[in-house]
């Protein structure tokens, strides 16, 4: 959430992984955050059709 003290937490480099548990990658901004998923990192959206029979 925005204002989370866990945003940009690790005050130097960023360790592994290189992306948060969504596949984002990490750091979005020139702090990495603390937790399992980067605070504002936007994923590719999966279009996926719908078909009628």
């Amino acid at each position: 959430m925005p204002g989370s003290p866990a945003i940009d937490f690790a005050t130097t480099g960023c360790p592994p992984p290189s992306t948060d548990q969504r596949g984002a990658a990490r750091p979005i901004d020139s702090l990495c955050d603390a937790g399992a998923v980067e605070f504002g990192a936007s994923l590719p959206m999966l279009y996926v059709p719908l078909a009628k029979k």
